[in-house]
């Protein structure tokens, strides 16, 4: 197999190397065809607006953002998730995923998750990045802010459609692909980092997944997963919300920290391996207590508490 090799980072505000300065939206070619995307990979296929697909006799290759829409298709299973209503759920959250995070205690996760995350990322100038399960592009856009040529990938066509959107009105050049953690739509040794942000919490083989993750990532490059804590306050309040009432935390597997460093071990091609823990105040968006929650976020690290509802864990590939 040919490795693509990409050219010097771009100068800033220049497009990033290898990647459009429009965005363009793939899916996994469900013909089987062998297409090749902007990365080298076969099997993908552009969304194109209505009459640009398929069996129409067009193909749009650089779609702008305000003429790009989003063909429907079968949801399946999002990439190994327990079934395709939850890829469903997805699809029909999307208008709605980012205004949580506008809340004051919203807000306030956001920080401290990105803080964990970051905290253990190496430095990402110039590195070809994939998240998969990028969903709206909340961490997608600060990956790309801080340097990383970024390719976000979904299953959900809407969520893509919504990141596209943010990244279109911040100025920011990014790839996005819509395909499934299972089964990555990518050659091996493509990326210098992989990161999955609260996406495997929502599939059923997370051990496919994350071997996907590692046989795109290459030799000596790093490995970033979240997962929620099985261990927390946030945990119970949405275990009861599911057992409760109809609820997509249903669909959940949350996870320990054990579990999260055996499921990294297992894979056999991992090491330096490190976990962090954060959102250690509870899940209680009372004003007069929000206040005291930095307080408490602090104490939650000192004291390396277990409880922390935002697992991270990073790891690097072996360089053989």
């Amino acid at each position: 197999m040919l490795r693509r090799t990409y050219p010097a980072p771009a100068p800033a505000g220049a497009p990033a190397a290898g990647l459009s300065r429009r965005p363009l939206i793939y899916r996994a070619d469900p013909g089987g065809n062998r297409k090749t995307g902007p990365l080298g990979g076969p099997g993908k296929e552009l969304l194109a607006p209505p009459g640009h697909g398929p069996g129409t006799g067009h193909r749009q290759e650089h779609p702008a953002p305000q003429d790009q829409a989003l063909r429907s298709h079968s949801p399946g299973r999002r990439g190994g998730l327990r079934g395709g209503a939850v890829a469903l759920s997805f699809d029909s959250q999307a208008a709605s995923y980012d205004r949580w995070y506008a809340t004051p205690l919203g807000h306030l996760v956001d920080r401290v998750e990105k803080e964990a995350i970051f905290a253990l990322l190496p430095d990402l100038h110039g590195r070809l990045v994939l998240e998969v399960g990028c969903g709206t592009g909340n961490i997608s856009l600060e990956l790309a802010r801080k340097g990383a040529r970024l390719v976000g990938l979904d299953v959900s066509g809407p969520m893509l459609a919504a990141a596209q959107e943010k990244a279109r009105q911040r100025h920011v050049p990014l790839a996005w692909i819509r395909g499934e953690a299972a089964a990555l739509p990518f050659p091996q040794d493509q990326f210098d980092g992989v990161i999955s942000i609260l996406a495997l919490d929502f599939m059923a083989d997370r051990l496919r997944a994350v071997g996907e993750m590692v046989r795109v990532l290459r030799p000596g490059g790093f490995l970033l997963l979240a997962l929620l804590n099985r261990y927390s306050l946030w945990t119970l309040k949405r275990l009861l919300k599911a057992w409760s009432r109809p609820s997509l935390w249903r669909e959940v597997r949350f996870i320990s920290p054990g579990e999260l460093q055996r499921l990294l071990l297992s894979t056999r091609n991992l090491d330096e391996i490190s976990q962090r823990q954060a959102v250690f105040f509870p899940p209680l968006p009372v004003p007069r207590l929000l206040r005291y929650y930095p307080f408490l976020e602090r104490l939650g690290r000192t004291l390396r508490l277990p409880c922390g509802a935002f697992l991270v864990a990073a790891a690097r590939k072996r360089a053989f």
